[in-house]
């Protein structure tokens, strides 16, 4: 298994999965968009309802996989909750 950090834009990047923090309550649409501004709008729309659907939150080290259907250049998007604050000590505990 090979990790990257990889600091190009998100819709470019080439893996299997591409790993995406998401503060708790935010749309991942809204933070896709500002990360990525050509992020395809249909896939972020689509990658909203599936969160909804999986009653995804954004908590403190919640977790959900979602598929790209080939609209980006990596397979899947790994969403990992880092709660109510957006700092690095958040997204360093949302990981560990």
């Amino acid at each position: 298994m090979k990790f990257v950090q990889d600091k190009s834009t998100l819709s470019l990047v080439k893996a299997d999965v591409l790993v995406v923090p998401l503060p708790k309550n935010h749309k991942p649409s809204q933070v896709l968009k500002e990360t990525d501004k050509k992020f395809p709008a249909s896939l972020a729309s689509e990658l909203d309802k599936y969160l909804q659907l999986e009653g995804f939150k954004g908590s403190l080290s919640e977790i959900v996989m979602a598929p790209t259907f080939d609209q980006v250049s990596c397979s899947r998007i790994l969403f990992v909750g880092i709660g109510d604050k957006e700092d690095t000590t958040s997204i360093r505990r949302a990981f560990a």
